[in-house]
């Protein structure tokens, strides 16, 4: 990632200056790691998922660049315009439920056989329908209040009785000056092969706060010439000594017994004669 093939200006050219954020915290957690275990990449990954740490990025941020965030991801964060796409919210089908009994009982029911459902079981999904029902709305209320100027609020498909678009649209029709007109999307900017469909609902109201100036980019001065030894690839890294620990104790073989030197024939006769 940063040796000479320039692995991370390549991650931040394809996937822009975001990545920035997840790459410093991968090269820092490397780090860390480095000082306190040996090096292993298996026992690297194994401590990055072990760890379940979260990359935080700031609140607000200048940049002249369109964000792609979740409707959980925004919150506290505003944008001037704010484009809230409409895809859909995930089937509540589960075949099987726990109620909040004390030991949590399991409860389980055929898909599409409604006349195989229990009562119980009935009960137990229409609360399960209701709470995901009222978090959906607090997370749409969450994503219509993002918007500083301008919210465009789009649906694909056909939009479904009680999706977001449908909420919207039911609103905008209690809505005072509301309009609804068609849809020309070659007035947006869009290719000729479009197929973009109306109605256009549109709710307009003057400006209230006084238009905020633009902020010219901060530009740095004059850059100086490049060293010389950025150019050079970095020196290869001496070879890391092979360390063995000693072979367990109870392993070892005992050392041999001392050999014992055979008498001179001296020594023998002085002997006897003694």
């Amino acid at each position: 990632m940063l040796g000479e093939h320039g692995g991370r200006a390549r991650i931040l050219a394809r996937l822009g200056p975001d990545a920035a954020d997840p790459l410093d915290e991968v090269l820092n957690a490397a780090l860390s790691y480095e000082s306190r275990h040996p090096p292993s990449l298996q026992g690297f990954v194994h401590w990055l998922r072990r760890g379940g740490a979260e990359v935080k990025r700031e609140a607000e941020s200048g940049a002249d660049a369109v964000r792609l965030m979740t409707a959980h991801g925004s919150k506290g964060l505003q944008a001037p315009i704010v484009i809230l796409p409409d895809v859909g919210s995930g089937r509540g089908e589960k075949p099987v439920r726990w109620n909040e009994a004390e030991p949590p009982l399991p409860y389980w029911a055929p898909r599409n056989r409604k006349d195989f459902f229990a009562p119980a079981w009935t009960t137990l999904m229409e609360a399960d329908n209701a709470a995901r029902e009222a978090e959906e709305n607090r997370l749409l209320y969450v994503a219509l209040t993002r918007a500083e100027d301008r919210l465009l609020v789009c649906a694909w498909g056909e939009p479904k009785p009680g999706s977001w678009y449908d909420l919207v649209a039911q609103g905008f029709a209690r809505l005072e000056g509301a309009e609804e007109m068609p849809f020309a999307p070659e007035e947006f900017g869009a290719p000729p092969m479009a197929s973009f469909a109306g109605p256009l609902r549109r709710l307009a109201s003057a400006q209230a706060a006084p238009p905020r100036a633009e902020s010219e980019p901060e530009h740095p001065g004059e850059e100086g010439p490049l060293p010389e030894w950025i150019h050079r690839p970095a020196a290869p890294e001496s070879e890391a000594l092979t360390l063995s620990p000693p072979p367990c104790p109870a392993r070892r073989r005992p050392p041999p017994p001392p050999r014992m030197a055979a008498p001179t024939r001296r020594a023998s006769a002085s002997a006897a004669a003694g």
